[in-house]
């Protein structure tokens, strides 16, 4: 996953990481927004001990002048590699729920939302159907 120059990587992680080793807290893993952040797998391995929701978002990065800027997109058309991310998941062996945000604007968001659940529904038969 490539991001744009310029995010505190490490700072961040740095605090994630003394977040969740000394405070007993339940995380709800924001996809989109960590991964933007400081990538997804990273945050992940962080977070899975105390993992119990996961909101699904996709997105890339989108150039507005000089900015580097975090575009929304649907589930399986941004930068995630789901693949990657459901089989981690998976073999935590996750049992939380995941939440499906569309907040990209789509014409038809009843379409958006199916289309979504679907891809969805997807990676996660097949992440389990692997771990078995």
């Amino acid at each position: 996953m490539t991001q744009p120059p310029g995010l505190l990587k490490p700072m961040i992680a740095a605090v994630v990481s003394q977040i969740v080793a000394t405070v007993a807290l339940a995380v709800c893993l924001a996809v989109a927004a960590v991964a933007a952040a400081f990538g997804i797998y990273q945050a992940l391995r962080l977070a899975l001990p105390r993992l119990k929701a996961i909101s699904l978002q996709d997105f890339y990065w989108k150039k507005d002048a000089d900015t580097w800027k975090m575009q929304k997109c649907p589930l399986g058309q941004g930068m995630v590699d789901w693949q990657k991310f459901f089989s981690m998941v998976s073999a935590a062996k996750f049992t939380g729920p995941l939440s499906i945000h569309v907040e990209y604007g789509p014409q038809d968001a009843l379409g958006a939302m199916t289309k979504d659940l679907e891809f969805a529904r997807a990676q996660v038969q097949k992440a389990w159907a692997v771990r078995g």
